[in-house]
């Protein structure tokens, strides 16, 4: 944890496993991070819901994408009314490309269609990665996720939140 020009920072390692046996160890980390990222805010609880809902549903993403306990690393930053998270991760062989056009299609269709797609549809898509997660943090708290490739198998999920509401 540190206090930068910009803002708070905190990063924090841990490594993927298999979620459905993992979750309560990610949840705990992402309450625990949105606990202490929610004291930057004048609106502290509505901030911590929204952190922790966020970070559960990209560590969900990531633990679903990545080879079995490879390590994930994840950092969060406030930055010019922004809450900044980034995790990277490793993804399993044949995914990266699913993934990162995933996240290509929500970039452009910012204004809902896939979410209600995800949201209507009576059978999960293949390859699950948790893609309705991923489409509400698009749509339903205004997060600009993106992919960055960082060779071999390791990706960058960034999602940058606007935090105006929180702090005003």
């Amino acid at each position: 944890m540190e206090k930068h020009s910009k803002g708070l920072k905190i990063e924090v390692g841990l490594n993927a496993g298999d979620f459905l046996l993992e979750w309560k160890r990610s949840a705990l980390v992402a309450n625990y991070l949105a606990d202490f990222m929610a004291y930057e805010y004048p609106h502290r609880e509505m901030a911590e819901n929204l952190i922790s809902t966020v970070l559960n549903e990209l560590i969900e993403a990531a633990y679903r994408l990545a080879v079995d306990r490879s390590p994930l690393q994840l950092l969060l930053r406030t930055e010019d009314g922004h809450l900044i998270i980034a995790l990277d991760h490793q993804c399993q062989p044949g995914l990266s490309s699913t993934y990162r056009e995933f996240v290509g299609q929500l970039v452009q269709g910012s204004d809902g269609p896939l979410y209600f797609q995800l949201l209507e549809a009576e059978t999960r898509p293949e390859p699950l990665f948790n893609q309705f997660g991923l489409a509400m943090i698009a749509h339903d708290f205004s997060g600009q996720i993106t992919v960055e490739d960082l060779g071999t198998t390791q990706l960058r999920t960034t999602i940058d939140l606007p935090t105006k509401e929180l702090s005003a």
